[in-house]
């Protein structure tokens, strides 16, 4: 784990976003500052906005509870800030859920993603399968979850659902980033450790779950990182373009993923190199422009 630190949540706040807040230029403030208890600690994601502006995020650890791996504040929350009615009003928070360190996961670092049902998705860098001997030193620490938060009914809790629990082999190790769905429902993401490729292994990869029979997801390992010119330790969220083609980071550089022809594999495509590797965890991901292009901030400040 990177050594952690209570953050004030600042958020840019524009006129074209927040209607009911209408301004001449947009403005800066904090909405929330966390306390490091129950409420949270260290929100290092994205966020990601409902229909009525509340915002919805991560916090690496807090949250109160059983100690997670050498953490005492808690093995980290999900949460919700809830937009003021009124230009002059407070943002509330109010925590959805509070990861156990178990089987449910703990130490979410990547953002959520909602469905179109109002479902939360997102993935724990650890937990899961306590009794892995891949992940963790000493063992117990898991290898990673991903996630579903459901809202409630009736005033009830959100309810946690795992996906899919990582084993660290073949199939993964430490997802640390937002996922994205596709046009069929199907969620991808990374793992930055994991993978087997002639013989290599725990370099990474890229992952896709689908729904299964039974209410189950099923996972698929659509590329497993070899570090030889095509990078390794994939740190970025994924972005698809207009014709199904995925783009991401590693430490080494950007990549362009291209889907199969006729039930083929996933092809590989480094096409930009940071010189001398920037060592650094690209968690913010990409974007695309309307014109098409692509753009990344690199944390290491080393040209491409």
């Amino acid at each position: 784990m990177n050594k952690r630190y209570l953050a004030l949540l600042a958020a840019f706040t524009f006129a074209a976003a927040f209607s009911m807040f209408a301004a001449s230029s947009p403005k800066a403030g904090i909405l929330y500052t966390f306390k490091g208890g129950s409420d949270g600690q260290s929100p290092v994601a994205p966020l990601v906005a409902d229909a009525h502006g509340n915002l919805y995020g991560t916090t690496q650890v807090g949250g109160g509870g059983t100690p997670c791996d050498g953490s005492t504040e808690g093995c980290g929350t999900v949460f919700e800030l809830i937009a003021p009615s009124s230009p002059s009003g407070a943002w509330q928070e109010k925590v959805l859920y509070v990861f156990t360190g178990q089987a449910d996961g703990e130490f979410p670092t990547g953002g959520l993603i909602f469905d179109s049902a109002g479902n939360l998705y997102g993935a724990t860098e650890g937990g899961g399968d306590l009794g892995s001997t891949m992940c963790g030193n000493p063992i117990g620490f898991g290898c990673g979850v991903v996630f579903e938060l459901s809202p409630p009914t009736n005033g009830g809790p959100w309810i946690e659902r795992v996906l899919y629990t990582f084993e660290g082999g073949t199939d993964g190790a430490f997802p640390e980033t937002a996922l994205v769905f596709d046009t069929s429902g199907d969620l991808f993401g990374t793992t930055v450790a994991g993978g087997s490729v002639s013989g290599s292994a725990n370099l990474g990869t890229i992952f896709e779950l689908f729904p299964a029979a039974g209410g189950l997801w099923t996972e698929s390992i659509i590329y497993s990182f070899t570090g030889a010119g095509d990078g390794s330790n994939p740190t970025s969220s994924l972005v698809f373009d207009s014709i199904g083609n995925l783009y991401g980071a590693t430490v080494d550089g950007v990549y362009q993923l291209t889907p199969p022809d006729n039930g083929g594999e996933w092809s590989l495509n480094a096409i930009g190199v940071f010189e001398g590797g920037s060592l650094e965890y690209f968690h913010a991901g990409l974007v695309f422009d309307s014109s098409g292009n692509l753009f990344v901030t690199d944390p290491g400040g080393l040209p491409m």
